[in-house]
């Protein structure tokens, strides 16, 4: 289960002053837990393959899945809630690039309890709490959670290149409160692909070779454009005002510069750079 709370969101609802605005707050809200959820899907044999389930209110999102889903029937168990876990934080990556709006969470496993307009659980309590502990803006793991999935055995069927679990979490650090956590950046870099656009002229080209060297190319540019509008994006939050935002911001940062570390070694241009960086430690 997730539960998610979108930071400064409440402030919005609270300073809407028509009826038409706060319609405008209710219908993005109800789109964010679409993208959460899955249910921006159109086809709904694709929306009941993860059996998935949303509540939005105020400025929270809880979404559900179940053990037993026809994705994880027709894959492993693995398989399928990394891509359930992914496709989460790929959605945490979309609003925060469509809408500039961060995210703070928390997944869990446990009990869930539907009766009429009631839900309770240990899934939902754990969520939460997991979503107050982690502080800045990532959605956290539940530890016990975490370590199951490391030790999954579907797990042991790829090779130590090809290993999602990397990929998928953040290990516990400074920056996440020692939580494990969705890594959105990685995630959301490792689905960059190239644009429609590239793809009409890459069929122009006749020569094979040349054309699978144009495709890369643009590959490549759009995966570096992807984490120059991150670092822009990251280092601009810092230069607010307000010092608990720029606290948030400064977390962000020090994952950016973590993960581009890795992607991009030696490349400092496209780090953020210490005076933009809040330094948390």
């Amino acid at each position: 289960m997730l539960f998610a709370d979108l930071l400064g969101f409440s402030r919005r609802v609270e300073s809407s002053k028509t009826d038409v605005e706060r319609l405008k707050l209710a219908n993005l809200l109800s789109s964010f837990a679409e993208q959460f959820s899955g249910s921006d899907v159109e086809d709904v044999d694709v929306r009941d393959f993860y059996a998935k389930r949303f509540w939005a209110f105020s400025d929270s999102i809880v979404v559900r899945w179940f053990d037993g889903s026809n994705a994880q029937q027709a894959m492993s168990k693995f398989d399928a809630d990394l891509e359930q876990l992914s496709s989460i934080a790929v959605a945490q990556y979309l609003i925060m690039h469509s809408h500039g709006q961060l995210v703070r969470g928390g997944v869990a496993q446990g009990w869930l309890l539907e009766s009429g307009e009631t839900v309770l659980g240990t899934a939902l309590v754990r969520a939460a709490r997991i979503e107050k502990t982690i502080e800045t803006p990532f959605i956290g793991v539940e530890h016990e959670l975490y370590d199951r999935y490391l030790n999954e055995p579907g797990r042991r069927h790829y090779s130590e290149h090809a290993d999602p679990a990397p990929r998928v979490f953040i290990v516990p650090c400074r920056y996440t409160r020692n939580m494990p956590a969705l890594d959105y950046l990685s995630i959301a870099y490792g689905e960059i692909d190239i644009m429609d656009r590239q793809r009409r002229e890459a069929r122009a080209i006749n020569d094979q070779e040349a054309r699978y060297e144009f495709e890369n190319r643009c590959w490549n540019e759009n995966r570096l454009s992807f984490i120059e509008w991150h670092r822009d994006f990251v280092a601009q939050g810092l230069q607010g005002g307000d010092w608990r935002v720029v606290e948030k911001y400064g977390a962000l940062s020090d994952h950016h510069n973590w993960r581009v570390s890795q992607l991009y070694p030696g490349q400092q241009e496209l780090l953020i750079q210490p005076r933009h960086a809040n330094d948390l430690a």
